[in-house]
């Protein structure tokens, strides 16, 4: 085994890098496992003044929060938690504000990130009182989903005030392909927050690269703590993520049907047993059984098996009739081509789709939507997105940390 040794890839961003040369999943391990390599701490023997960015996904593989693990480090004087969407528990629902709160363990107090249906920025006194901000949160692979962009305005900040980003990486539970478009300028928000694919196959440390490489004016010094023999195919356990993020397979399902429960009249199981795992119409819709069978054909060819469903919903107490979804190979399972197969399965069969206004902002271009509606063309649609993924992959590749890299998937 090589000793560790920090690898510059460009002006104020440092990676932490470990080879070895026979490895086995056997011995994986997380960022925050391979903390004792963060340099810092070696070289200075003296007591750090942190912060940390953090929620319930944040453990190590023995069920340690990082937050213990931080507060019980002698050379780490962690003062603040700070909490992402959906809070430190994971248990607040998606857009509803986040309040501060006080760790039962440590004592610390925990400062909400996140308020009245967006983003807080880091208070900057909170930065400015710390020589480090440690990052830990789990990602689900999803560009619209937020916890990355909560990674993007705490890089922001602490460009600002010249202070330290540590993140401690961890798995993308979708696997390597990277699809879909990216964000037109028009269209950013704190659901799209960074122009990287919809489906981006990063992990939250590549991320942290791309935006300190390609998109912030003022780079920040970052230091990537990285897994130990991860390979991106890999399976790894999915837990809890938030509300309706509960499972390996909602966290699956959610690579398109976080999308499609943006569509009216159709429903994804918000508020039933298996949230992000059902695609259904209202009973009333009438839409015949042979139709639901050939849906379901169209989604067995993406890998996606599925059984006919009947189900109720707390949030609209309204009876669905649908399918069941069960994704097996989720690395090899087109999220984005499920998306259109299906959206353009529903408006074949007279269904009139009302795509919401946040439709747009999460898929981050209107273009997908004008092509279901009949606006532009397969052709143009796919000229779009082909050529914003390859401009992508050329941008990626200095920001890659794991192998095998992740695979653009053309339109």
């Amino acid at each position: 085994m090589k000793t560790v040794v920090p690898r510059i890839l460009f002006a104020g961003t440092i990676v932490i890098s470990t080879f070895f040369a026979m490895v086995s999943a056997s011995q994986f391990k997380l960022g925050v496992e391979n903390f004792s390599h963060y340099v810092p701490l070696q070289a200075h023997q003296k007591k750090i003044s942190a912060a940390l960015i953090t929620n319930h996904t944040a453990i190590d593989q023995a069920g340690k929060r990082t937050i213990d693990t931080l507060a019980a480090h002698p050379f780490v004087d962690l003062k603040y938690i700070l909490s992402p969407e959906h809070g430190i528990t994971g248990t607040v629902a998606a857009a509803l504000s986040v309040q501060d709160s006080y760790d039962a363990t440590t004592k610390l107090p925990i400062i909400s990130l996140y308020k009245d249906g967006s983003g807080k920025h880091i208070p900057e006194q909170i930065v400015s009182d710390v020589e480090v901000l440690f990052f830990d949160i789990q990602d689900c692979g999803m560009r619209h989903y937020t916890y990355i962009s909560t990674l993007f305005h705490v890089m922001k900040a602490a460009a600002f005030q010249k202070k330290q980003v540590v993140i401690f990486d961890r798995p993308n539970p979708l696997g390597g392909l990277t699809e879909g478009p990216t964000v037109e300028d028009a269209l950013v928000s704190f659901i799209s927050i960074a122009p990287v694919p919809l489906r981006h196959g990063l992990t939250m440390g590549e991320l942290a690269q791309f935006f300190n490489e390609h998109m912030l004016e003022k780079k920040v010094n970052i230091v990537v703590v990285p897994m130990k023999n991860y390979q991106r195919n890999m399976h790894h356990p999915v837990k809890s993520l938030s509300p309706n993020i509960t499972s390996k397979q909602s966290c699956y399902g959610y690579s398109f049907l976080g999308l499609l429960g943006e569509v009216r009249p159709l429903d994804v199981g918000l508020g039933s047993k298996y949230s992000f795992r059902c695609i259904g119409l209202p009973k009333d819709a009438n839409i015949p059984q042979r139709a639901w069978w050939r849906l379901a054909e169209i989604l067995k060819k993406h890998g996606i098996k599925t059984i006919a469903y009947d189900y109720t919903t707390s949030r609209k107490k309204v009876d669905f009739h649908g399918l069941l979804i069960k994704i097996q190979k989720v690395s090899t399972t087109s999220s984005f081509n499920a998306l259109l197969e299906t959206l353009l399965f529903f408006k074949s069969h007279g269904i009139a789709l009302t795509f919401s206004p946040y439709f747009d902002k999460a898929i981050g271009t209107s273009k997908v939507r004008e092509y279901v509606q009949g606006v532009i063309s397969q052709n143009e649609l796919k000229a779009y997105i082909n050529d914003q993924l390859k401009q992508f992959k050329d941008k990626m590749s200095s920001c890659i940390l794991y192998s095998p890299e992740p695979q653009i998937v053309l339109l």
